[in-house]
């Protein structure tokens, strides 16, 4: 059994993170973080063809399709994969485990002192005891601790612009506390340009608020690296692309009449359609429309 059998699962966080994973990713996805929980380090190895294994697929499906969407999700450095927020709650917990386990020990200790006739602190001049033996505290619930909250109004001024910038604005406390890490790898501008660039692009894909990521989880995943990427971490599939491109069209629909549509279509006249009939549109509308457009089209020839 591993040390911490119950793994704590933020429900509402991890579907705001992950709203774009079809069901095939998402299982996946918390395969891996099952098999991190329970190993050790809290880490996975980054070996292709164990971590195939362990999400259950092909390694060849692993390296075209699930590694690609998954590898943003975790930490890989030194050969290693860490989840940042599950270390985070494997720490605090492990803080916790170590101080209930003190706690113990000092109640054993305390506990023959009594046994054995020890003269309480309390006890008077003529040896009778003025009250109750105090027993040992062994109260071990204790409360994780907090990042003290950054105190320099510098920092503070930079995160209140920031924080204007985002476009969901939910848990102040815990985003202060992550912009004061976040400040440790990245400077302010570079923070603020890119809450800016995903506020634009919020915007203009007509993203609802539920859709878009908690603040403080943008930031504990270094979000803002995301602006500078250039280069895919493995090749992409022509139909990844093209889901890619079209946006959330793939979101409201089923992934057969996704394939199938592209399929008669091809990648490029579908990015195409997407693009010129989904200004203003709802994503499901804009699914129909390409789909009649690209069937009429389909006939026609």
């Amino acid at each position: 059994m591993a040390d911490f059998p119950a793994m704590p699962f933020y429900t509402d966080a991890y579907l705001a993170d992950t709203t774009h994973l079809t069901t095939e990713e998402h299982g996946a996805y918390l395969l891996l973080l099952f098999a991190a929980w329970r190993s050790p380090g809290c880490s996975l190895r980054d070996d292709d063809a164990f971590l195939a294994r362990v999400a259950k697929v092909t390694p060849d499906r692993w390296k075209k399709r699930l590694r690609p969407v998954l590898a943003p999700f975790w930490r890989i450095q030194d050969g290693i994969w860490t989840q940042k927020k599950q270390q985070s709650v494997r720490e605090k917990l492990g803080a916790i485990s170590e101080k209930r386990a003190k706690a113990a020990r000092q109640a054993r200790e305390a506990k023959p002192l009594a046994l054995h006739g020890a003269a309480p602190a309390n006890e008077g001049a003529t040896g009778q005891q003025t009250g109750p033996y105090p027993k040992p505290n062994t109260r071990t619930k204790e409360t994780p601790p907090t990042v003290p909250l950054p105190g320099d109004a510098r920092v503070l001024e930079e995160f209140e612009v920031w924080w204007q910038a985002y476009p969901r604005k939910i848990g102040r406390k815990a985003t202060l506390e992550a912009y004061q890490r976040a400040r440790d790898e990245a400077e302010a501008g570079q923070l603020l340009a890119a809450v800016q660039a995903a506020a634009v692009a919020s915007k203009a894909e007509g993203t609802q608020d539920r859709f878009i990521p908690h603040p403080a989880n943008w930031l504990e995943q270094r979000r803002w690296q995301d602006q500078a990427a250039e280069v895919p971490a493995a090749p992409a599939e022509p139909i990844e692309l093209a889901r890619l491109a079209a946006g959330a069209l793939l979101a409201t629909q089923s992934r057969a009449r996704y394939d199938a549509l592209l399929e008669r279509v091809g990648p490029g006249e579908l990015i195409r359609l997407a693009r010129h009939y989904g200004d203003g549109r709802d994503t499901r509308d804009l699914f129909m429309m390409v789909e009649r457009t690209g069937k009429k089209r389909h006939c026609e020839v």
